[in-house]
């Protein structure tokens, strides 16, 4: 019995899908057939099939995979009935060819869902018919009396079915999606996070990630990071997730919360950079403010690595320096962010970005 959703390898490379967007595609893939790239399954199926309560926020999910390329929207035939999508491959993903080829193989596979290739006109129970059922795809099985030259458009008894393919469970779909999308939680994706100008978000929605890949739901998984930033504020949250994460403990929930009890634990997070290697790190360009939160982040990282005292400052300046003089480095930009970072107007140390 198969068990897996087969979903094009386009999708996980594409850099603008989120986890929750990647699962609950990888959720509508599970309802594909390999003769035809249109699925119907109530929203509150595809909900659960994806791993969520709520089936508002699949609909929402969708409407984000439809604006990215990965599907399109078909009109409802009644009020009650399930809606239709047609997954696609988005053209920005696509070599020329590649994209003409969908186009061709699209139109086919349109065709396929008619079984209109007779001219007896006789009804026929698919399902029930062995020679039929040999070549009818496993969608058009579930429709009774469908009569050969209609399509699943035309059936006025299919705009109520639940396209369903049970064998399939929420927990495999959700597997597939983080090992076919792994997250780096490493020091320098989270420090890249961290220079955003959406960083709150951003480390949030991560330390959801991280939460889910021990198979905690991520609806509890967002639920626990509310509470912790109701009680602790979002500022200790994030700085205790990133310890969290990069510490990879066995027990996720207990050791935040440990982190968060403990913050602060340890004189390390009053270290501070020698003068002298300040004035060097402003001689090249670096502004006081922005040295002054890298060694806040830095501070929490580091104590969390274990590395020795000894090696801080020669790895702060490497840290502070990783990005700055890269020659693809367009510095005004990247000074610019950083500054919003820090919570600094960009004018009020080096003037706007070219």
């Amino acid at each position: 019995m198969n068990k897996f959703a087969i979903v094009p390898h386009e999708a996980i490379a594409d850099p603008e899908l989120t986890p929750s967007e990647f699962k609950v595609l990888v959720a509508l893939y599970s309802f594909r057939d390999k003769n035809c790239d249109t699925v119907w399954p109530k929203l509150a199926t595809l909900a659960h099939r994806a791993g969520y309560r709520d089936a508002t926020q699949v609909s929402k999910i969708t409407s984000r995979l439809e604006s990215k390329g990965w599907l399109s929207k078909a009109e409802k035939k009644s009020f009650h009935g399930p809606k239709k999508y047609r997954l696609t491959i988005p053209d920005r993903l696509l070599l020329p060819e590649d994209a003409a080829a969908q186009d061709g193989e699209y139109s086919q596979l349109g065709k396929t869902a008619q079984v209109g290739s007779s001219d007896t006109g006789e009804s026929l129970q698919l399902g029930k018919t062995a020679q039929v059922g040999k070549t009818t795809p496993p969608n058009l099985e579930k429709l009774p009396n469908f009569q050969l030259g209609k399509t699943a458009q035309d059936d006025p008894e299919h705009t109520s079915t639940d396209h369903t393919n049970d064998h399939t469970s929420s927990d495999a779909i959700a597997s597939a999606a983080r090992a076919a999308n792994p997250v780096d939680n490493s020091m320098r994706s989270l420090g890249e996070l961290y220079q955003h100008e959406s960083a709150a978000q951003y480390i949030f929605d991560r330390g959801v990630t991280w939460l889910t890949g021990y198979a905690i739901p991520e609806d509890q998984a967002r639920a626990f990071l509310g509470m912790c930033k109701e009680q602790s504020g979002i500022n200790r949250l994030l700085d205790a997730l990133v310890v969290s994460i990069l510490a990879a403990p066995v027990q996720p929930k207990p050791y935040l919360m440990q982190v968060l009890a403990n913050q602060p634990r340890a004189l390390d997070l009053y270290w501070e950079p020698d003068e002298a290697q300040v004035t060097d790190l402003q001689a090249m360009g670096v502004p006081l403010p922005l040295i002054k939160k890298a060694r806040e982040v830095f501070v929490i990282w580091f104590r969390s690595m274990e590395i020795q005292h000894s090696d801080w400052p020669r790895l702060f300046r490497d840290w502070v320096l990783r990005d700055w003089e890269s020659a693809d480095c367009d510095q005004a930009r990247y000074r610019h962010r950083l500054a919003r970072s820090a919570g600094l107007q960009s004018t009020e140390t080096f003037g706007e970005p070219a």
